[in-house]
């Protein structure tokens, strides 16, 4: 149900009031006290009971809210098929990371990324990732492999074209090592596999 999880971010007491319109009621105040932001993580998956709560909340005239819906793909399917509650999503905003966002976003996305040359993320973005969020996240799984076999520390533009080479799985027959020019002993790969599901694209839809 929505309105559990609801309680627990805005910090009120776990204990339910027997009479669902009395739980509507401390919802509600707590939610006129100052302006407070909903962010709903892959809203693709929510059902219409949980849009119409969300959509109820926010249309009592004393609530001071506004609500994020994020989601991957079908999100955008999703909301639109709830009339009621599209009629009222201000922005749609379905673009890639520009540029200037990637290298703000990226170092504190991951550690591997803090320290990384803005050259390099600029460099890995323009072959690899594109803006897009998820091909961020495959990339990284890749390339903290990349450094945990070769021994290193800091990303290069070396590693990152082993990594654009690989896809969603890792395949044994080349390594890291061998594709940065450091081949092991013993002819032992220096990858393991690792797979990842993909998905196309993600998609962020806010209002107010």
């Amino acid at each position: 149900m929505v309105a559990d999880p609801v309680l627990a971010a805005l910090d009120l007491p776990d204990q339910r009031p027997r009479h669902p319109s009395e739980f509507d009621r401390r919802l509600k105040t707590a939610l006129a006290e100052r302006p407070r932001t909903f962010l709903v993580d892959e809203a693709q998956w929510l059902n219409g009971e949980a849009f119409e709560y969300f959509r109820y909340l926010w249309d009592d005239p004393s609530t001071q809210l506004a609500v994020i819906f994020v989601g991957g793909e079908g999100c955008h399917t999703v909301l639109r098929r709830e009339a009621m509650l599209s009629s009222r999503i201000f922005i749609w905003h379905f673009t890639r990371l520009t540029s200037g966002e990637v290298l703000e976003t990226i170092p504190l996305f991951h550690p591997i990324w803090a320290d990384a040359d803005s050259d390099d993320i600029t460099f890995a973005d323009s072959r690899a990732a594109h803006g897009n969020f998820r091909a961020w996240a495959r990339l990284t799984a890749h390339t903290r492999t990349a450094l945990a076999r070769t021994g290193r520390t800091r990303v290069d533009q070396g590693m990152l074209r082993w990594a654009f080479s690989q896809p969603g799985r890792l395949t044994v027959g080349t390594t890291a090592g061998e594709a940065l020019g450091e081949r092991r002993g013993g002819g032992q790969p220096a990858v393991e596999g690792w797979s990842s599901r993909r998905r196309r694209g993600s998609a962020r839809c806010w209002r107010r």
